[in-house]
């Protein structure tokens, strides 16, 4: 490798997002506090592809999950930044329209909703995540025509509540069923949370883990205690 396409390997490695789907060289360059499952090293090796996940890095490594065959097989693991051969971003998706070049009949609904969003979110940083993106991204069916339609806006700017309302409504007649989050530059926030707030602070998952915040585009400065599951 030259020290060109290095220098972009390594800046593609930094630059990483939640949600941002990286491809790797082997199984070895991942690592974990335990030992991998069986089903992850056959996961890679045949599909060599991980999601940044969001969590805090352990030095320079970058958080990442594996996805099995199986909805249960997700796996935390840290990959180190040299790893990364290439990068995939929700809004790289967009900007190729992607979904164009997936004609499974499973799919169409999904793709007459992106398409739907793609004409009304026009100056809006966003993407399809979650399966859909790895689809999108990979071309391996793992989505079927009951699967979600996870989408991230990247917001480094302020959203103000009344666009995430327009924004809310404009997905609320789709085809199938959309979950959207605004990505925040200190974490992740449901836009119908956003869009019509029921108390004076929402849930923004952080590195740190979820919190509860008055502004999510103001570094938290206290975690509020969270409810305990029932």
């Amino acid at each position: 490798m030259n020290a060109s396409a290095l220098k972009d390997q390594i800046e593609a490695a930094d630059a990483a997002r939640p949600h941002d789907l990286l491809w790797i060289s082997s199984i070895e360059v991942i690592f974990a506090p335990c030992a991998l499952p069986d089903w992850v090293r056959k996961a890679i090796a045949a599909t060599p592809i991980v999601v940044v996940r969001r969590a805090a890095r352990s030095g320079n490594a970058i958080p990442v999950g594996i996805r099995g065959q199986a909805r249960s097989e997700r796996f935390a693991a840290f990959i180190a930044p040299h790893a990364v051969r290439k990068r995939i971003t929700p809004e790289n998706l967009v900007q190729t329209r992607r979904w164009r070049e997936i004609p499974r009949p499973e799919s169409a609904a999904m793709r007459r909703a992106l398409e739907s969003v793609a004409a009304r979110w026009n100056g809006f940083r966003w993407g399809p995540a979650g399966s859909v993106g790895f689809e999108l991204a990979t071309g391996l069916p793992v989505t079927t025509d009951k699967s979600d339609l996870d989408l991230v806006i990247h917001a480094p700017q302020r959203i103000t509540a009344n666009e995430a309302e327009v924004l809310l409504k404009s997905v609320a007649g789709l085809e199938v069923r959309a979950d959207v989050r605004i990505e925040t530059p200190f974490g992740s926030v449901a836009l119908q949370e956003h869009a019509s707030p029921t108390s004076p602070r929402i849930l923004m998952k952080t590195c740190a883990g979820p919190m509860l915040v008055a502004d999510p585009w103001m570094h938290p400065i206290e975690e509020a205690p969270l409810p305990a599951a029932s």
